[in-house]
């Protein structure tokens, strides 16, 4: 059996212009099989809902049918969530993870003045200088 690699959130960004196939190929199927969902449970490119019917005089017609990237089932028989695997997604995650790359570097920075500002607090108060 293979083993089931963990791929980290800023891992997972790394990505960059892939298609939407690939984004679930790389992305979302191993996130899948690390959180223990079997393939039994898992429908890829799902239409889970029909058209909306309209009629219009004698004429009935059927909207566009409601597609899902994934149908994640219970124990192969409930339905229990749907998964969009959007590019889209995956751009917009992908720049909320670039904000909390800078968010972090900015807190190390702050980290580093808050610490000289220590430094330079006892060695004015060593010197009596406060």
């Amino acid at each position: 059996m293979e083993e089931k690699k963990y791929i980290p959130p800023e891992e997972k960004f790394k990505y960059k212009g892939l298609s939407e196939s690939d984004t679930r190929v790389k992305i979302i199927d191993p996130q899948l099989h690390t959180s223990n969902w079997e393939e039994e449970d898992i429908k890829r490119e799902f239409y889970f809902k029909k058209g909306k019917v309209t009629v219009e005089g004698n004429e009935a017609k059927r909207g566009e049918k409601k597609f899902a990237g994934y149908l994640l089932l219970y124990k192969r028989a409930f339905p229990i969530a749907v998964i969009e695997a959007k590019h889209r997604i995956v751009k917009y995650l992908d720049s909320l993870q670039s904000k909390v790359n800078a968010l972090k570097e900015l807190q190390s920075q702050i980290q580093k003045e808050i610490e000289e500002l220590k430094k330079s607090i006892l060695d004015k108060a060593f010197k009596g200088e406060l």
